[in-house]
């Protein structure tokens, strides 16, 4: 917090481990997994009110993971596919990070497209859900970012329920 007169942040984080697995089973499947485990990263400071040095987390451990699976149908004329993808972050206790970044992040996701007629014609879908969670600091910042805009004033409210929307500074997830 405050200011720093100088920092010494890291460009990218440490990779600790990562896998990716991707094939087609006998059944026509395709598959696709990636996990990976990036290290805790910290930026070196000096602070603008009295000099002094001083380390901020800036990068928490962290696991990524995302999953694929899609299958054709008719010769490839329709296909369904999923999506899984989960961020998780040990944040610890540190006051700074806790604030600004989720603690978890998880997507699932749905498509399918449909061609017909000598595939001139298609309909194709997707279906999309979310979930992020962190202290109310960092979820009250979510609420009031521009790709959300929950305090934007002309917004209806709709009250409670899986769509519901009421900015609150106390909530722990979305």
């Amino acid at each position: 917090e405050g200011e720093a007169s100088y920092a010494d942040i890291p460009d990218n984080t440490a990779i600790l481990g990562a896998a990716k697995i991707t094939g087609r089973t006998s059944k026509g499947y395709a598959i696709g997994v990636l996990d990976a485990v990036t290290n805790r990263e910290t930026a070196a400071f000096v602070r603008s009110s009295d000099q002094g040095r001083a380390r901020q987390m800036v990068e928490p451990r962290a696991n990524y993971f995302v999953s694929r699976v899609k299958k054709d149908f008719n010769a490839g004329a329709t296909t369904f596919g999923g999506i899984v993808s989960s961020t998780l972050r040990q944040i610890g206790d540190d006051p700074v990070a806790a604030a600004r970044l989720h603690s978890r992040a998880t997507a699932l996701g749905a498509d399918w497209v449909h061609t017909w007629a000598r595939r001139r014609y298609r309909w194709m879908g997707s279906v999309v859900a979310s979930d992020v969670g962190g202290t109310p600091q960092a979820m009250a910042r979510t609420q009031r970012s521009s790709v959300h805009y929950f305090q934007r004033p002309d917004r209806r409210v709709v009250d409670g329920g899986f769509f519901g929307g009421r900015y609150d500074t106390t909530a722990t997830g979305m």
